[in-house]
């Protein structure tokens, strides 16, 4: 299927994380591919007029910018008086702090801040004092719009990107990810353990998405979790209850299982340490490969077991071992999910995939997939080798796979 962007909508622009093509697929599962366009390295466009609202549901924006202007020409007289238009509609009682990021064009940092000089100059002939945010690289980065409050009512960053096609978007940014709240809620838990993994609350969002039935977001109006209306996530291999956790933020019930009761321990004491009052969850002890969950739960999202936990490349005979063990307890977790769920139930799975100087070995269960009962779902915008998130010194990485059952 051809997908055509609408450019009459809502335009807005986010830019993505350090592995843009999970980003992309996170946002494809929520707005829909239609509604999307690539435009650069870590840089899509999106048409859908809810974007602004479900920012701080996505783990895999850094920030979203609207789009105010389009120029098809990369002439820098041009996109300065753009630039000074903009500022200019920002007028405001007091001091207004202004930044300008560039992104994916050939502005230098020296030129950025000539440029915002200039627009500096041309407001306070409008009588508004100005104090300008130096770049000392083409992009402010997420801490200097968070602490300089540039998407506040006394801030502004302005963005001027390139597209593929040449064009030039200038663009105010709208929302940049808080990255306090994201480290607070990874580091401040109360009960951690290295031994089994830390799964980022950013991912543990992007699983989440993945999992929630496509283009289902409604932020207008999120259901309390306390009530039966709020959509349940079950994960069946919950660990310390990072993803939990983050269910619980976006306001889903939460149910975990573990096959440790010390897991179980750690997520109740996180879950009842979070700082939100509406939460409704259930814990309980369970082997993933032939635990009976309780209904209703209406989606599967969750890191399952990744293996042992591997400082460096193990020897052939014992990275075949490992590999082997983890596709046994994930073929029977994978037909036990069969046996208790209904065709075209959905889930996202973190699956273990391992580094090697070839490129990344992946579970044997996932050539077999039909047989156990499930369709893999494909992305438009992005391919499934891309989905693997890790990190240069991991040798083991989480495998994201969408599944519906046949």
């Amino acid at each position: 299927m051809i997908y055509t962007y609408d450019y009459s909508m809502s335009t807005y622009i986010a830019l993505l994380g350090r592995q843009p093509a999970i980003s992309i697929a996170e946002l494809e599962a929520v707005f829909g591919p239609s509604a999307l366009e690539i435009i650069a390295h870590e840089a899509v466009a999106i048409n859908a007029p809810n974007a602004p609202q479900a920012t701080s549901r996505l783990g895999g924006i850094i920030k979203l910018c609207s789009v105010t202007s389009v120029l098809q020409t990369d002439n820098i007289q041009k996109i300065e008086q753009e630039v000074t238009k903009l500022a200019l509609k920002h007028q405001t009682d007091g001091k207004l702090k202004i930044g300008i990021s560039a992104h994916n064009t050939r502005l230098s940092p020296g030129k950025i801040n000539a440029m915002a000089l200039s627009t500096k100059k041309e407001l306070r002939s409008h009588g508004q004092s100005v104090r300008i945010i130096p770049n000392k690289s083409a992009e402010l980065s997420s801490a200097t719009v968070l602490y300089n409050r540039l998407t506040h009512d006394k801030g502004l960053e302005i963005y001027i990107i390139r597209g593929k096609n040449g064009q030039i978007y200038i663009a105010k940014t709208v929302y940049v990810q808080d990255i306090d709240a994201y480290a607070a809620r990874d580091q401040e838990r109360p009960m951690r353990d290295a031994k089994v993994g830390m799964l980022p609350p950013k991912l543990a969002q992007i699983i989440i998405n993945l999992a929630v039935m496509p283009h289902s977001l409604d932020t207008s109006e999120s259901p309390n979790p306390k009530t039966d209306d709020a959509q349940a996530i079950l994960d069946p291999f919950c660990g310390t209850g990072v993803l939990l956790q983050e269910a619980l933020l976006m306001n889903y019930r939460a149910y975990g299982t573990d096959i440790e009761p010390r897991m179980i321990e750690y997520s109740q004491k996180n879950l009842d340490w979070l700082p939100t009052p509406d939460k409704s969850f259930t814990l309980e002890v369970g082997d993933a490969t032939n635990h009976v969950w309780q209904k209703p739960y209406n989606f599967i999202a969750g890191e399952t077991y990744l293996g042992r936990p591997l400082n460096n490349l193990p020897d052939n005979a014992t990275l075949t071992k490992i590999m082997s063990d983890c596709d046994v307890i994930h073929r029977k977790f994978l037909q036990n999910v069969a046996s208790q769920t209904s065709p075209g139930f959905r889930l996202c799975i973190a699956l273990p995939a391992w580094k090697t100087k070839n490129g990344f070995l992946h579970l044997k269960t996932l050539d077999s997939l039909s047989d156990l009962g499930y369709n893999r779902v494909r992305f438009v915008h992005t391919k499934d080798a891309d989905l693997i998130y890790h990190r240069d010194d991991q040798i083991v990485g989480r495998e994201l796979v969408v599944l519906e059952r046949n």
